[in-house]
C-alpha cells in the first residue's frame, strides 16, 4: 500500500478544511485500499469485513484481531535466532545464510540487530570441528561484517573439502595396493605349502633289481644288468679290501702275489 501511495488512508488525517479535490482523492484512495484488502482475505472472512465503511476501520479491526499473532511470530523468530546451532553435516556457509535470514525477519518486525553482533553470533554458533578457526577469528583485532565473515567461511570450507578429497584418494590408492598384494601373497604361501609337502614325502629306496633294471650289457662279461665297472671279472673294478701279510721286512698289502713275485725273481737269478 505504501508503494501504491494508498497507505495514508489508515493514518491520522490532518484537520481541515479540505478542498473538494482533496476529498475526492481521499475517497478514491480509500476505495482502492478496501478493494485491495478484500482481495487478499479468505472467502469466509469477506462477508465480515466488506460491510465496513472505510479502509481505516477495516485495517484497525484486522490489526486488533491478528496483530497479536505478529507479536508471537516476532518472539518465535527471536527464539529461533537464539537457539540456532550449526551442525557438521551441512554446509557452514548455508547455515550462516540461515542466520542472516533470521536477522532479516527480525528487521521486518522492527527489531534491528547490529551487523557486528550478528557476525559474532555466527562465530559463536560454529560447530566443534571449527573451534580452532573460530578462535583464530576472535584473536584478529578487526570488526567483521556479515559479508566478509561469510566469505572467510566459504574459503575455509572449500579448503577443508579439498583436504578431505585428497585424503580419500590416498586411502583409496593404499587400499588398492593392499588388495593387489593379497593374491600374490596367497599364491606364494600356497607354493610354500606344496613344496613343504613334497619335501616331507617319505623316500622309498629302490630294490637292487629295480636299480639294475634298464642297464645295458656289460662290456667285460656280456651279461645284462650291470656296467663294466661293477663286473666282478673286470680288471678295473677296485678291490674292496686288501689282506695284509707279514714278511721278514714287515707287512705287505699284496698278500697272495708275494710268493709268485719271489718265485719269478728266484728263477731269473
Amino acid at each position: 500500500m505504501t508503494a501504491m501511495h494508498y497507505y495514508f488512508v489508515v493514518e491520522p488525517r490532518p484537520l481541515g478544511p479540505h478542498t473538494t479535490k482533496d476529498e475526492q482523492r481521499f475517497k478514491d484512495a480509500d476505495t482502492t485500499f478496501k478493494g485491495a484488502m478484500i482481495s487478499v482475505l479468505g472467502d469466509s472472512m469477506v462477508d465480515t469485513y466488506v460491510m465496513m465503511s472505510t479502509g481505516k476501520e477495516m485495517w484497525n479491526t484486522l490489526e486488533a484481531k491478528y496483530g497479536a499473532s505478529d507479536a508471537g511470530s516476532e518472539l518465535y523468530v527471536m527464539e529461533q535466532f537464539h537457539d540456532y546451532r550449526m551442525v557438521e553435516d551441512r554446509s557452514i556457509v548455508e547455515q550462516a545464510h540461515d542466520i542472516q535470514t533470521l536477522m532479516k525477519d527480525l528487521e521486518n518486525f522492527g527489531c534491528v540487530l547490529p551487523e557486528k553482533f550478528v557476525a559474532g553470533c555466527i562465530i559463536a554458533k560454529l560447530p566443534q570441528t571449527w573451534t580452532d578457526f573460530a578462535t583464530s577469528l576472535k584473536h584478529k583485532r578487526q570488526e567483521f561484517g556479515i559479508t566478509d565473515l561469510i566469505n572467510s567461511l566459504d574459503v575455509e570450507e572449500k579448503a577443508r573439502a579439498k583436504d578431505v578429497y585428497g585424503k580419500k584418494i590416498v586411502e583409496a590408492n593404499s587400499s588398492a595396493h593392499v588388495v593387489q598384494k593379497g593374491p600374490q601373497n596367497s599364491h606364494k604361501k600356497k607354493f610354500k605349502q606344496e613344496l613343504k609337502q613334497k619335501n616331507t614325502t617319505p623316500f622309498k629306496k629302490k630294490k637292487k633289481n629295480q636299480q639294475n633294471k634298464g642297464k645295458g650289457k656289460c662290456y667285460t662279461c656280456g651279461v645284462e644288468g650291470h656296467y663294466a665297472a661293477e663286473c666282478d671279472k673286470s680288471m678295473y673294478r677296485p678291490k674292496k679290501s686288501a689282506k695284509l701279510i707279514e714278511t721278514d721286512g714287515g707287512t705287505s698289502e699284496y698278500g697272495n702275489l708275494l710268493p709268485i713275485v719271489l718265485s719269478i725273481c728266484h728263477t731269473h737269478n
